[in-house]
């Protein structure tokens, strides 16, 4: 099967160009391919000649691959680590098509069925998790140590940890809170919220409506105290808020119930 490909190749998609672009149809190396996946960084070509598992088909997004052998075994592996996991048996049905994603993938079956397996975000040895939330775009996760960790996108600072990047393949410790022991978690929309054993209420994330209890542009009539805060990167301490019971989280608003 002949390939031809063009467009972005910062990343050498295109093995033989140099270019960081490729403004037309430029044809791949001379293979003997007969199935093709791209990720947003890297291609993947399922070849004829030598496929040492003996690879019926693949599917890959950016950050890992999926394979399906002719055996049925489906094998995970990570881009970043080159590292190969064997997912546990997802159907005794034979697969006939897979699509593979940040956090879910998806597997079709000769009978016609769909199943959608999440990849592990967080694996424990002597911690247990109490409590989920999730918001529109993100996840959070409570500990009975009082651990958070979050994952997902973090395009407006939800996730807590002072930047903007995503967390997609491991949750990972909120570590400003790290020398808390938060009892209770909320996800909003795009922003978070953390009760400690305290009773203080630790926010973070996107402040577009004042959710957070920050000062916000988007709160009309209200006497500017000190800078609005339109994305808090990392937990806050709310102050003024003491002895409370419990939290819950909107798209875009919070509510805090008081002892």
């Amino acid at each position: 099967m002949k390939l031809l490909y063009c467009g972005f190749n910062a990343f050498g998609q295109l093995p033989h160009v140099q270019a960081t672009a490729v403004c037309e149809l430029t044809e791949f190396p001379q293979m003997s391919a007969h199935d093709v996946h791209i990720s947003w960084s890297y291609i993947v070509i399922l070849s004829d000649a030598a496929s040492p598992q003996d690879t019926a088909q693949v599917a890959c997004c950016e950050r890992h691959i999926l394979s399906v052998e002719r055996s049925g075994e489906v094998s995970k592996y990570c881009s970043d680590s080159a590292m190969r996991t064997a997912l546990e048996s997802i159907t005794s049905d034979n697969i006939t098509s897979l699509s593979c994603g940040e956090t879910f993938d998806a597997f079709a079956t000769s009978r016609g069925c769909v199943y959608a397996a999440m990849s592990p975000v967080l694996h424990l040895s002597s911690d247990h998790v109490t409590e989920v939330a999730c918001g529109n775009e993100h996840c959070l996760v409570l500990t009975s140590a009082g651990a958070v960790y979050s994952w997902g996108t973090g395009s407006r600072g939800q996730l807590g940890h002072g930047d903007l990047e995503k967390e997609q393949e491991r949750a990972r410790q909120v570590d400003m809170l790290a020398g808390l022991k938060v009892t209770h978690i909320a996800a909003g929309g795009w922003h978070s919220v953390a009760l400690a054993d305290t009773g203080d209420i630790y926010v973070w994330g996107w402040n577009c409506e004042g959710q957070l209890g920050l000062p916000s542009v988007g709160c009309k009539g209200r006497k500017r105290r000190q800078e609005e805060v339109s994305v808090q990167t990392e937990p806050a301490l709310l102050q003024n808020v003491t002895d409370v019971q419990q939290v819950a989280c909107g798209s875009r608003h919070t509510v805090l119930l008081l002892r």
